[in-house]
C-alpha cells in the first residue's frame, strides 16, 4: 500500500431506511496533527449543505487520498454527486472523490489481526482506539439519531460526533498499522518473538508429519535415530530360530548376472601421444551397461559388457587405453532411460515406485539413486529441443498463456504455460511477478490469449482476454445477487452478443472473413451500456470492466486462428497439476526446472499426435520432424495398400 498525497480519512453515518446522510465525518493528516471536522445535517435538506462544504474541505487540501472501511462510503460518493449533481464529472474535485482506498480491500485474507472479526471497532479496539459508552454500533447510531429528532438533546448530538470521530481516529491508526506491514519484513528478524508473522514463515501445527523433524534435546535426536535400526540383526542376539534362517540365508550363492553379450576392444600397438610401438599392455578394465529392449510383445532386460585394454608407453610413460568414443558413457542404456522418462512424466508414478519396478522386474540394484540421477541426465539431453520449442513458440501467430502455483521446500513458487496448437512451454519463477514476460514476448508478432491477470497486460502485442472467465465471474455473481436486476440485463445482454459469434465458429472456424460481421454487434453493445444507468454496485464493477478490456475482449474478430477462450493453456496446466501431486512439495528449483523440460517435450508430443515413447526410442531431437517423418511413412505405407496389383 502506498500513499501519494495527503491522507483524509472518510466517515459517514446515515438512515439507511430514508436514504439520508446526516454526518460526515473527516480528518485530514496523521497522529497529534491531525484535524477532524464533523459536518452535521438537521434535516434532509441540510444534506446538501454538508456535501458542498465537504467538497469545499478537499479542495484545501493537496493530493488528497480518501481513505474509508467498507463500501458504504462509495455508495455515500456515488448518490451525492448524482443527488447534488456536483462536482462536474471532469473537474479537479471529481478526480479527487475518485482517489480512494478501502482498508477492508487491503486486509481482507492478507492480514489476518488477533481479533474474531475485520470489522473496524475489533481492529481499533486491538491497536488502542477508543469510544464513547453511549455509542457502540452503527445500529445503535440509528437510534440515538432518531431520539435526537425528537427532543434535539446536546448529550445525544455530542456522542454521535464522538462515535463518527472515533472511527475517523480509528481509520488513521489502522492506515499506519498497515503501512507498516507493507514495508516489508526485516532481514535479521525472528518472526518467533514478536511483530507480525508472515504466512510462508509458519510451520505446520499438527503434532505428526513426515520429513526432518527439529529437536530440542540432543537425546532426542538419538532416540530418533535408534529407531532406524535394522531390528532384524538385534533380534537375532536373543532368537535361535533367526540366527539359523541367517545362517541358511548366507550359505545361499549369489546368482550370476547373465550377459546378453560381450564386446571386447581392439588391440592397438602404437601410442597416441608420441607414436612409438614401445608399449605394455596392463591389463584390462570392463563396463557393464544396463539396458531395457522393447519387442513386439513385452520388454526384456539387456546386459552389455564392454571389455578394453589399458596400456602404458615406455618410450613417454602416458597411461592410455583402446576404449573407442562411441561406446556408452553412461551406465544406464537409451531404452532404460526411455522406460524412465515415460514412466515419470506419462504415467505420473513417484521415483520410489519406479524404483522398486526397476528392480522386481528388472533385478536393477539401488535403483532410486539412478532414477534421479536419469531424470536429471533426460533433461540435459532435451534441453536444446525445449530452447527451440520457445523459439518456435515465439515465431507463430498465437500463444495461450496461464500459470498456477507449486510449493518447493515450502515456499510457493510459480509455473507459467506458454501453448499453441502444436508445442508447450512450462516455465518456472519464484515469484507471480511477471518480469520474465518482457524478455520472453520480446519478438513475439502475434496475439496472446490469456485471463485477466495484469501481468500480462505490459506485454506489447494484441490481446484477447478469456471470455470463458469472463462469463464464469458473471455467472458466480449473478447466482450470488439472484435479484439484481441490473446485473441480470447486463449478463443477458452479453450473452445474447456471444451466442451468433459462438454459432459462427461453429460453422467457419476463427477465420476473421466471416467473424468480422460481429463488430457491428460488439459496438452497439458498448454503446447500450455506456448510456445505462446502472444502480447497482456490481453492475457497475463489471461496466467499468467491460470499458477496460474495450480493445482485449473481441480481438478474434479481427485475426485467423485466434480463440475467444485460453482452455488450450488450461489443459495443459492440468497436466502439470497431476505431476505436481507426485512431486508434492519435496523437489528443488532445479528439480521442478528438469521436471519441465520434460513435461514440455510430453505436452508437444501429444499436440502433434506422437507417442511419447515412440519419440524417446527414436532418439530424434526435433519434434516436429519425427512427426512429419511418421505422417510420411504412414502415407507411403496407405499409398502402397491402395495401389492396384
Amino acid at each position: 500500500m502506498k500513499i501519494e498525497g495527503t491522507p483524509v480519512y472518510l466517515d459517514v453515518e446515515g438512515l439507511p431506511d430514508r436514504d439520508f446522510y446526516y454526518l460526515i465525518g473527516v480528518r485530514i493528516g496523521n497522529g497529534e496533527s491531525a484535524v477532524q471536522h464533523s459536518l452535521w445535517a438537521d434535516t434532509f435538506e441540510d444534506e446538501g449543505r454538508i456535501w458542498k462544504k465537504f467538497l469545499a474541505i478537499l479542495e484545501t487540501v493537496e493530493k488528497p487520498v480518501l481513505f474509508h472501511y467498507g463500501s458504504y462510503e462509495i455508495g455515500f460518493l456515488k448518490q451525492m454527486r448524482e443527488r447534488h449533481r456536483v462536482p462536474p464529472d471532469n473537474s479537479l474535485a471529481a478526480k479527487k472523490i475518485g482517489l480512494t482506498v478501502n482498508l477492508l480491500s487491503v486486509t481482507f485474507a492478507q492480514i489476518y489481526f488477533p481479533t474474531y472479526s475485520n470489522g473496524l471497532k475489533e481492529l481499533g479496539a486491538w491497536l488502542g482506539c477508543t469510544w464513547p459508552d453511549e455509542t457502540t454500533s452503527g445500529i445503535e447510531t440509528i437510534a440515538h439519531r432518531n431520539e435526537w429528532e425528537c427532543c434535539h438533546g446536546e448529550n445525544i448530538w455530542r456522542a454521535l460526533i464522538e462515535y463518527n470521530t472515533g472511527d475517523c481516529v480509528a481509520l488513521d491508526v489502522l492506515s499506519r498499522e498497515i503501512f507498516g506491514l507493507c514495508q516489508g519484513r526485516q532481514p535479521d528478524a525472528d518472526p518467533r518473538v514478536s511483530g507480525p508473522i508472515h504466512t510462508d514463515t509458519m510451520q505446520s501445527d499438527l503434532p505428526y508429519r513426515f520429513g526432518k523433524v527439529d529437536y530440542a534435546l540432543p537425546e532426542f535426536e538419538a532416540f530418533n535415530k535408534a529407531s532406524y535400526w535394522d531390528y532384524e540383526r538385534v533380534l537375532l542376539r536373543c532368537s535361535a530360530k533367526l540366527r539359523k534362517r541367517q545362517k541358511n540365508k548366507a550359505r545361499s550363492v549369489r546368482k550370476q548376472r547373465v550377459f546378453s553379450k560381450a564386446i571386447e576392444s581392439c588391440l592397438i600397438s602404437i601410442c597416441p601421444h608420441c607414436k612409438k610401438t614401445k608399449i605394455n599392455r596392463q591389463g584390462k578394465k570392463e563396463k557393464v551397461v544396463f539396458d531395457i529392449k522393447y519387442t513386439r510383445t513385452g520388454l526384456r532386460r539387456n546386459l552389455t559388457r564392454y571389455i578394453y585394454h589399458c596400456y602404458k608407453c615406455k618410450d613417454c610413460g602416458t597411461n592410455f587405453n583402446d576404449r573407442p568414443l562411441q561406446w556408452p558413457q553412461h551406465k544406464e542404456g537409451s531404452g532404460l532411460l526411455a522406460f524412465v522418462y515415460y514412466q515419470l512424466i506419462q504415467h505420473r508414478l513417484s521415483w520410489r515406485m519406479i524404483a522398486n519396478g526397476l528392480s522386481v522386474f528388472f533385478g536393477l540394484e539401488r535403483a532410486l539413486g539412478k532414477v534421479a540421477r536419469m531424470k536429471n541426465r533426460a533433461a540435459e539431453v532435451y534441453r536444446g529441443t525445449y530452447e527451440h520449442l520457445k523459439k518456435k513458440l515465439v515465431s507463430g501467430q498465437v500463444i495461450h498463456a496461464d500459470e498456477t502455483h507449486v510449493s518447493l521446500g515450502g515456499k510457493r513458487s510459480f509455473v507459467w504455460v506458454f501453448s499453441s496448437i502444436t508445442e508447450a512451454v512450462f516455465v518456472h519463477t519464484d515469484t507471480r511477478e511477471g518480469d520474465f514476460l518482457g524478455e520472453f514476448f520480446k519478438d513475439f508478432k502475434g496475439v496472446l490469449v490469456s485471463d485477466f491477470y495484469s501481468a500480462y497486460d505490459s506485454i506489447p502485442c494484441p490481446q484477447q482476454k478469456c471470455l470463458i472467465h469472463l462469463m464464469r465471474d458473471i455467472n458466480s455473481d449473478l447466482l450470488k445477487h439472484p435479484f439484481d436486476e441490473d446485473m441480470k440485463q447486463l449478463a443477458r445482454d452479453f450473452a445474447n452478443l456471444l451466442k451468433p459469434m459462438v454459432d459462427t465458429v461453429d460453422q467457419f472456424g476463427f477465420r476473421a472473413r466471416f467473424l468480422r460481421k460481429h463488430r457491428r454487434s460488439v459496438y452497439s453493445f458498448y454503446r447500450d451500456i455506456e448510456r445505462r444507468n446502472f444502480r447497482s454496485e456490481i453492475a457497475e464493477k463489471y461496466l467499468n470492466r467491460f470499458l477496460k478490456n474495450r480493445d482485449r475482449l473481441f480481438t478474434f474478430l479481427e485475426h485467423d486462428g485466434v480463440s475467444w477462450n485460453n482452455n488450450s493453456a488450461e489443459h495443459a496446466v492440468k497436466a502439470f497439476v497431476f505431476l505436481r501431486k507426485t512431486i508434492g512439495s519435496s523437489s528443488t528449483k532445479s528439480g521442478i526446472d528438469n521436471y519441465l523440460v520434460l513435461l514440455s517435450i510430453y505436452e508437444t508430443c501429444k499436440r502433434n499426435d506422437v507417442a511419447f515413447l515412440d519419440f524417446l526410442l527414436s532418439g530424434e531431437k526435433d519434434i516436429h520432424a519425427f512427426a512429419e517423418s511418421r505422417l510420411g511413412r504412414r502415407r507411403r505405407r496407405r499409398d502402397k495398400r491402395e495401389r492396384p496389383f
